[in-house]
């Protein structure tokens, strides 16, 4: 089993989508979501990973998001980035990678709060 955090925004979908459906690979896997905990196995032990999870978002507040703006990643994926929101999302993506987590945190790239629109096959130049 593997498990990942995800928010799905109350977004208007279509026209993501549309975008999605042609450069995504994972656009039938699922919706436009933000990734706010990148897939772990089932190593962690899924009891572990539910209190712990549990102890970090416990005392979380909402927060409203706002979409806007587009960048590509140092991997070449197209982002709809995150505007308003994203120092709390950044904040609670550091707070799920401490603990149990804390060896799973990924340091050879930024975390960037953001919908994944697209994977492009070769760099740009």
């Amino acid at each position: 089993m593997i498990y990942s955090l995800v928010h799905f925004p109350n977004i208007e979908t279509e026209r993501i989508n549309q975008i999605r459906s042609k450069y995504d690979p994972q656009f039938e896997l699922i919706q436009p979501h933000i990734t706010v905990m990148f897939p772990v196995n089932e190593s962690i032990g899924e009891d572990q990973l539910i209190d712990h999870l549990h102890h970090v978002v416990r005392d979380q507040k909402s927060f409203p998001i706002q979409l806007q703006g587009l960048c590509r990643s140092p991997d070449n994926y197209l982002f709809l980035l995150v505007s308003e929101g994203k120092d709390a999302i950044v904040d609670l993506n550091a707070q799920i990678y401490t603990g149990v987590l804390s060896n799973l945190r990924k340091t050879d790239l930024p975390y960037v709060p953001h919908v994944t629109l697209g994977v492009f096959s070769r760099p740009w130049k």
